[in-house]
Protein backbone atom coordinates (compact mmCIF):
# COMPACT_ATOMS: atom_id res chain seq x y z
CA UNK A 1 0.00 0.00 0.00
CA UNK A 2 1.20 3.23 -0.59
CA UNK A 3 1.85 6.18 2.05
CA UNK A 4 4.48 7.91 3.44
CA UNK A 5 6.39 6.55 6.54
CA UNK A 6 8.03 8.23 9.32
CA UNK A 7 10.06 7.69 12.57
CA UNK A 8 11.12 10.29 15.07
CA UNK A 9 12.56 9.51 18.39
CA UNK A 10 13.14 11.27 21.51
CA UNK A 11 14.59 10.98 25.28
CA UNK A 12 12.03 10.53 27.80
CA UNK A 13 11.40 13.83 28.67
CA UNK A 14 8.41 12.74 30.72
CA UNK A 15 10.58 11.36 33.17
CA UNK A 16 13.58 14.29 32.99
CA UNK A 17 10.92 17.07 33.66
CA UNK A 18 9.48 14.77 36.69
CA UNK A 19 12.62 13.80 37.88
CA UNK A 20 14.87 15.96 37.16
CA UNK A 21 17.25 12.96 35.96
CA UNK A 22 17.94 10.94 33.48
CA UNK A 23 16.24 7.67 33.84
CA UNK A 24 18.31 4.70 34.89
CA UNK A 25 17.79 2.39 31.47
CA UNK A 26 19.65 -0.20 30.94
CA UNK A 27 19.18 0.96 27.53
CA UNK A 28 23.55 1.92 25.97
CA UNK A 29 21.79 3.60 23.03
CA UNK A 30 22.85 7.30 21.32
CA UNK A 31 25.43 8.26 23.82
CA UNK A 32 25.36 6.43 26.32
CA UNK A 33 28.80 4.08 25.64
CA UNK A 34 31.34 3.07 28.35
CA UNK A 35 33.29 6.10 27.50
CA UNK A 36 30.50 8.05 28.91
CA UNK A 37 32.19 9.97 32.43
CA UNK A 38 29.77 11.90 33.17
CA UNK A 39 26.30 13.40 31.88
CA UNK A 40 25.31 16.80 33.29
CA UNK A 41 21.40 18.16 33.15
CA UNK A 42 20.88 21.26 32.39
CA UNK A 43 17.24 22.95 32.22
CA UNK A 44 16.78 26.62 30.59
CA UNK A 45 13.71 27.81 32.18
CA UNK A 46 11.38 30.77 31.44
CA UNK A 47 8.67 31.89 33.70
CA UNK A 48 8.96 28.11 35.50
CA UNK A 49 8.41 26.38 32.62
CA UNK A 50 11.28 24.15 31.19
CA UNK A 51 12.10 25.29 27.34
CA UNK A 52 15.40 23.91 26.83
CA UNK A 53 17.20 20.74 28.25
CA UNK A 54 21.00 20.53 27.78
CA UNK A 55 22.85 17.33 28.28
CA UNK A 56 26.49 18.44 28.93
CA UNK A 57 28.66 15.21 28.38
CA UNK A 58 32.46 14.28 29.38
CA UNK A 59 33.97 11.22 27.65
CA UNK A 60 36.98 9.26 27.59
CA UNK A 61 38.94 10.07 24.97
CA UNK A 62 42.25 8.32 26.07
CA UNK A 63 43.50 5.30 23.46
CA UNK A 64 41.34 6.51 20.64
CA UNK A 65 44.24 8.16 19.28
CA UNK A 66 42.30 11.49 18.71
CA UNK A 67 43.81 14.72 18.87
CA UNK A 68 40.86 16.64 19.84
CA UNK A 69 39.95 19.14 22.86
CA UNK A 70 38.67 17.89 26.36
CA UNK A 71 36.76 15.25 25.56
CA UNK A 72 33.48 17.23 25.91
CA UNK A 73 30.48 18.48 23.79
CA UNK A 74 26.69 19.47 24.61
CA UNK A 75 23.54 18.51 22.97
CA UNK A 76 20.22 20.62 23.04
CA UNK A 77 17.01 19.31 23.13
CA UNK A 78 13.11 20.77 23.08
CA UNK A 79 11.68 18.64 25.80
CA UNK A 80 8.79 17.20 23.77
CA UNK A 81 6.51 15.01 26.40
CA UNK A 82 5.36 12.03 24.88
CA UNK A 83 1.24 12.64 24.85
CA UNK A 84 2.14 16.15 23.19
CA UNK A 85 4.73 14.64 20.80
CA UNK A 86 2.04 12.03 19.93
CA UNK A 87 -0.73 15.09 19.28
CA UNK A 88 1.68 16.85 17.16
CA UNK A 89 2.15 14.10 14.68
CA UNK A 90 -1.59 12.58 14.65
CA UNK A 91 -2.07 16.76 13.52
CA UNK A 92 0.55 16.56 10.90
CA UNK A 93 -0.34 12.81 9.37
CA UNK A 94 -3.96 12.70 10.19
CA UNK A 95 -5.83 11.23 13.37
CA UNK A 96 -6.20 8.06 11.53
CA UNK A 97 -2.82 7.56 11.05
CA UNK A 98 -1.20 4.34 11.80
CA UNK A 99 1.45 5.25 15.00
CA UNK A 100 3.14 2.74 17.44
CA UNK A 101 5.65 3.79 20.24
CA UNK A 102 8.52 1.91 20.87
CA UNK A 103 10.42 1.91 24.06
CA UNK A 104 14.46 2.27 23.80
CA UNK A 105 13.75 1.29 19.82
CA UNK A 106 12.04 -2.18 20.69
CA UNK A 107 8.39 -3.99 20.29
CA UNK A 108 8.87 -4.75 23.98
CA UNK A 109 7.15 -2.49 26.24
CA UNK A 110 9.95 -0.90 28.86
CA UNK A 111 8.61 0.42 32.76
CA UNK A 112 11.13 3.54 32.43
CA UNK A 113 12.40 3.72 29.06
CA UNK A 114 15.71 6.05 28.08
CA UNK A 115 13.96 6.85 24.62
CA UNK A 116 10.66 6.67 22.53
CA UNK A 117 10.64 5.86 18.98
CA UNK A 118 7.70 7.37 17.28
CA UNK A 119 6.53 5.18 13.95
CA UNK A 120 4.03 6.70 11.79
CA UNK A 121 2.39 5.86 8.37
CA UNK A 122 0.29 8.36 6.69
CA UNK A 123 -2.61 6.26 4.18
CA UNK A 124 -2.50 7.64 0.97
CA UNK A 125 -5.40 8.05 -0.78
CA UNK A 126 -5.35 9.72 -4.78
CA UNK A 127 -8.53 11.16 -6.15
CA UNK A 128 -10.53 11.29 -2.88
Amino acid sequence: SSGINAEYGHRNFDYILKHYSLPNSKSKLYYQGDRIQEIKLNFVQDGGTVRELVLDYTIDISGLGVRMGSGQFSLSYYPHKLEGFTYLLKSVFGADSEHKVLHDFSEKTVDIPSYYVHVIKKCCSFGD
